[in-house]
């Protein structure tokens, strides 16, 4: 090699001759592997060349014309250059090229794939496609908005249970769907969104029309038994994308069977893979312990007008207490209160009365008592223990009143309140 100047005129590339080298180019052994611009191809095929030269290897020419033969075939090889593959993410998360050594490629869909030897690929198993029917130990979505999702695998001569109930208003929205099923009367094949399955791709389809349970659904596309009536839920775009099913009204706490969109699912062949995120947008129920003996809990005494006598004390340790106001000495009177909004189905007041029936509940002024009337009393541990039993939304707040007529003062005592609420929970 020279640099530029008058002397650079082209000479090989051995000054010498060389030996050969112990292995045919196409042997192998102790392969090698680079990657570099196709725009350098020609030229690094045309420098090859010169291993064509007799004059580059030591030994006869019998050696030498073998020796001819193999650099041929090593010009050959860059001759049948491939372009370079896309990069992918590893399992280990870091970018390579799908051919190294790790084999392993990753799909937008998280799919996993390993390149076998003879160049072909496997897909792993994995928590999406592992799974035929989820069972018991199955995530439940909480309620309010909460979501779970679910994965598996069906044959197209079975159904897949849901792992969990659904009611009005809860979502439904598959994802990652996979394979392909035939309904064992003709030979044409469907993928899991009923789009016609060839050569390892999906093609737009129309419906069949009856006998199919869903006539104006495509035949062989997922569909689902929901309290008895087959729903659309995979509810496609008109690319076959699956979008948001919403339950509707009517469904209470129903199963979700899951299977093919055909007239008889007896002999039919193949099988789908998918995932369900499911919403649970019932609300929620929640239980609430209010113990006064250790704390107040926010709540205030009633005031009597125009006296502005305090219609209860809290006593720590004790709970709510009755008094005997100036303007009424011989009326025990155990009324609190607290302007806070929540929606209940059950209340059970713990306390002592003189009497039976003596709790009530208001909507936040004595004059707002909520439509029902406590049912008891039940003795606990000394305490008079009444519930009451419904479905009230408290606007105004909660008020507790516990009214005797001969008592002394101090007599009648609200320990504690335990709710049973929806939605919300305001006490937390």
């Amino acid at each position: 090699m020279f640099p530029p100047g008058p002397f650079d005129t082209p000479s090989p590339s051995f000054q010498y001759p060389v030996p050969p080298p112990a292995h045919s180019p196409d042997a192998q052994i102790d392969c090698v592997r680079v990657s570099f611009s196709s725009a350098w191809l020609p030229y690094i095929i045309g420098s090859l060349k010169q291993l064509w030269l007799a004059s580059t290897w030591i030994g006869d020419d019998t050696v030498k014309n073998n020796l001819q033969d193999q650099a041929l075939n090593l010009i050959s090889l860059f001759m049948q250059a491939e372009t370079c593959p896309r990069s992918v993410v590893s399992l280990g998360g870091i970018v390579s090229n799908e051919d190294e050594m790790a084999q392993i490629r990753v799909d937008c869909d998280c799919n996993v794939f390993v390149m076998c030897c003879d160049g072909t690929e496997v897909q792993l198993m994995t928590s999406k496609n592992s799974v035929s029917q989820p069972a018991a130990g199955s995530k439940v979505p909480a309620g309010g908005g909460g979501t779970a999702e679910y994965c598996g695998r069906i044959n197209a001569n079975e159904t897949w249970l849901l792992p969990v109930n659904v009611s009005a208003g809860d979502t439904l929205l598959f994802s990652d769907l996979g394979g392909a099923w035939n309904d064992g009367s003709t030979l044409a094949w469907q993928c899991p969104n009923g789009f016609s399955y060839f050569a390892g791709a999906c093609f737009f389809a129309v419906p069949l029309g009856s006998p199919d349970p869903m006539p104006a659904v495509r035949h062989m596309q997922i569909i689902a038994d929901i309290a008895g009536t087959f729903r659309d839920v995979l509810n496609t775009t008109i690319t076959g994308a699956p979008q948001v099913y919403t339950v509707p009204a009517g469904v209470s706490n129903a199963q979700v069977l899951i299977r093919g969109n055909s007239s008889t699912l007896a002999g039919a062949s193949g099988e789908v893979s998918f995932c369900i995120a499911v919403t649970n947008n019932q609300p929620e129920f929640w239980t609430q312990e209010l113990d006064f003996t250790a704390s107040g809990l926010g709540f205030s005494p009633c005031v009597f007008t125009p006296s502005f006598d305090n219609a209860a004390v809290y006593s720590p340790g004790v709970g709510w207490a009755g008094v005997n106001p100036p303007h009424a000495p011989t009326t025990t009177y155990d009324a609190f209160a607290r302007a806070i909004l929540f929606r209940a189905t059950q209340i059970t007041v713990y306390g002592t009365c003189a009497s039976a029936n003596q709790f009530e509940i208001n909507d936040g002024t004595p004059t707002s008592p909520i439509p029902a009337t406590l049912l008891g009393p039940l003795s606990e541990s000394g305490d008079f223990v009444e519930t009451w039993n419904g479905d009230y939304t408290f606007i105004d707040g909660l008020r507790i009143d516990c009214n005797d007529t001969t008592t002394p003062s101090g007599s009648p005592v609200i320990r504690k309140i335990v709710i049973r609420g929806i939605g919300a929970n305001p006490f937390v």
